[in-house]
């Protein structure tokens, strides 16, 4: 008589069991000696093999479903492996699962608002209800408001999808947003920037820069070689840094208050990263007068920089400068803090603040053009190249070329912008 094979896998409390099943056209082996064997195998005791669920394909396996039917038959037919998800629990672990529930479920307590304990607890409870209503406002505030006007990446580099993610999370963050909104800032575009220059090495390196205080604020993203991408952090703070430039144009010691100032706020007012607050068994602390307990409460939380609600009372207000100011000059910059000032091109290197501005086609280099390229490298300076492509995929005000030149005696192709190019003037 015929009879077929196939291989049943069982995963059952983190293990697998694997198992081959043999079937005739009348056998009548049912799901339940199957769950028999699984429980020997495991060894685990106190569960009844009709307390076990097999679970085939999303549907559960009844106990008397002959195998050969379940295994051999429909959709199943053919396949050369079955996975079953078993589930079961023994009558002890049922019962300290239901001890547990009820425990859980006594959560609601009697109100004691007579003895100081009580009272205070209730107005830990109202405090703490108005910092949820606080934050609950907060995000609701900060998803309406729209701080940057447009995101731009570079088309000519790989992987520009990753770099639209990148600065699409940093316009929508929830502390971010609440920040720029609190200070009534908006900027007009959040850009890619090209990674000239090596991070600690070259002289020239920049990491950000804000155009006209805020019409548009340029971040680096990627690494050096652009194989890679910046740590989000680190672009996060060189982001803090550049919205500060959107009232302080100079690093001084306002710029550096009002720096601090504002990465406090960005991180502090995420409520999404906001610890959860716990109301004491859920209680409603009613319409009783606890003034009194929680003025003390709020003696108690004075000068701190505790989070209550995932924000603390000094975020809770927008600092002016100028009143930040007068302790500046005892803050020590850190050695990030000295990194991003370094690597920020406002008001420092000019020729990344701007774009070429002419609508005239005639301005723009030719493919096949000769021209001089400024490498940026002092041993080098400017070499002969060779206009290979131009781009105008942002338009004719803003293009960029591939071209082509000679280093080391090898041809070399990269793309670069116009400001690092130079017609070649003849002599006539």
């Amino acid at each position: 008589m015929a009879s077929f094979v196939t291989k049943v896998q069982i995963s059952f409390r983190g293990k697998k069991y694997a198992r081959e099943v043999e079937c005739g056209l009348d056998s009548t082996s049912t799901v339940l000696e199957l769950k028999e064997r699984v429980l020997v195998e495991s060894g685990v005791g106190g569960i009844e093999p009709q307390h076990l669920k097999f679970l085939l394909g999303g549907r559960v396996l009844a106990d008397d479903a002959l195998q050969r039917e379940v295994f051999f038959t429909g959709k199943a037919a053919g396949k050369k492996m079955h996975k079953i998800i078993a589930m079961g629990m023994s009558e002890k672990e049922v019962e300290r699962f239901n001890e547990e529930q009820k425990k859980v479920s006594r959560g609601v307590r009697v109100r004691d608002d007579i003895s100081s304990e009580g009272r205070m607890e209730a107005a830990r409870r109202i405090r703490a209800g108005k910092a949820l209503n606080e934050a609950s406002s907060a995000k609701e505030k900060a998803a309406a408001f729209v701080p940057f006007g447009r995101i731009e990446t570079l088309p000519m580099l790989p992987e520009r999808h990753v770099a639209t993610r990148i600065l699409t999370e940093l316009a929508n963050d929830p502390g971010i947003k609440e920040c720029m909104r609190r200070r009534n800032w908006r900027v007009g575009c959040l850009a890619e920037m090209y990674p000239e220059g090596k991070v600690g090495v070259s002289e020239v390196c920049v990491m950000g820069l804000n155009q006209n205080q805020g019409e548009k604020i340029f971040l680096r993203l990627r690494t050096d070689d652009l194989k890679g991408w910046r740590k989000i952090q680190s672009v996060r703070k060189v982001l803090y840094h550049e919205l500060s430039h959107n009232d302080i144009s100079e690093h001084n010691g306002e710029f550096f208050a009002l720096m601090r100032q504002v990465e406090k706020e960005c991180e502090e007012m995420d409520w999404t990263r906001a610890g959860g607050v716990a109301s004491g068994g859920g209680g409603s602390a009613g319409d009783g007068d606890f003034s009194a307990e929680l003025s003390q409460l709020d003696r108690a939380f004075q000068g701190g920089s505790g989070r209550l609600g995932g924000a603390s009372a000094l975020a809770s207000q927008v600092i002016p400068a100028s009143v930040m100011a007068a302790s500046a000059a005892e803050m020590r910059l850190s050695q990030e803090e000295e990194e991003v000032i370094k690597n920020c091109g406002c008001g420092a290197i000019s020729h990344l603040t701007m774009r070429p501005t002419s609508n005239a086609i005639e301005e723009l280099f030719t493919k096949g053009e000769s021209v001089v390229y400024d490498t940026r490298d002092p041993a080098r300076g400017w070499v002969d190249a060779q206009i290979v492509e131009r781009h105008l995929a942002n338009g004719v005000d803003e293009p960029y070329y591939t071209i082509r030149y000679a280093r080391d005696g090898e041809d070399i192709e990269k793309q670069t912008t116009p400001e690092r190019l130079k017609r070649i003037v003849k002599g006539g």
